[in-house]
């Protein structure tokens, strides 16, 4: 369960997966920059090797090189060229932008080192939570569903990942979605939204199933694919950077009148 959170929430962060050794000092150290209100952490080390952190959900590592103003980074043999100007480091690619700059990590470091220590209070120790594994068995795919029968308000009763199922009682990953002639919009509360945004996305149907796939940034691979299954439910099947997760999902109006 925490594996496909962090897996969900890596990609709407849209975390790109960033070779060579180092030719400059100058820009060693840690960077930080905003990407759809996440946290995104870049160090580059004087070794030539780099680590980029999504909000504490993990990331990618690698090399780095620089050339000139064009710093390239380099991860799982996927490279990323990013300009370096201004005191900025920045990449764009398709309308999307991702900039890192020096100032918050300095500044905070700075602030670290003018205030008087505190010795912390010890952490209290917690139970761990324990994940329910469900135990359900999903109807058969509907291969003869038509385009339109899709159509509508979905909501995630259950999620699939790594041999195991776990209800979304909690609602702890969101991932509303709706329906209308072949467009797929995710709701506000989505972490796909804030890489998506509110606009309709295009799906291409064929053998009774809605399919869409696409290349964040150029480096981050995502697809998914939605069936309707014999009892009236949807399973959306994603693939992100070779990654899968089943989200077995419920039209909202038919959650809403099973009992508690």
């Amino acid at each position: 369960m925490k594996k496909l959170i962090s897996l969900i929430l890596v990609f709407c962060m849209a975390v790109i997966l960033v070779p060579a050794l180092a030719e400059s000092a100058d820009i060693v150290g840690e960077w930080t920059a905003d990407y759809s209100g996440y946290s995104v952490v870049l160090t580059l080390n004087a070794n030539g090797t780099f680590s980029m952190e999504v909000a504490g959900m993990g990331g990618a590592d690698g090399t780095w090189v620089l050339e000139g103003e064009a710093l390239s980074l380099t991860s799982q043999g996927q490279t990323l060229v990013y300009d370096v100007k201004d005191g900025k480091i920045s990449a764009s690619q398709g309308g999307e932008t991702l900039e890192f700059t020096r100032a918050a990590a300095t500044e905070a470091a700075s602030a670290e080192e003018a205030a008087p220590a505190v010795e912390a209070a010890p952490a209290e120790e917690s139970a761990p939570v324990e994940e329910k594994t469900a135990d359900i068995t999903f109807a058969d795919v509907n291969h003869d569903a038509a385009a339109e029968d899709f159509n509508g308000e979905w909501c995630i009763q259950y999620i699939a990942a790594d041999g195991e199922i776990a209800a979304n009682e909690t609602g702890e990953v969101t991932a509303d979605i709706a329906i209308q002639d072949g467009g797929i919009t995710f709701g506000s509360g989505s972490g796909f939204s804030k890489v998506f945004g509110d606009k309709a996305l295009k799906m291409e149907f064929a053998d009774g199933a809605f399919t869409y796939s696409r290349s964040v940034l150029g480096l981050v691979d995502f697809s998914f694919k939605v069936e309707l299954l014999q009892d009236g439910m949807a399973a959306v099947t994603l693939d992100i950077a070779g990654e899968g997760a089943i989200l077995y999902m419920a039209r909202i109006d038919a959650a809403a009148e099973e009992p508690a």
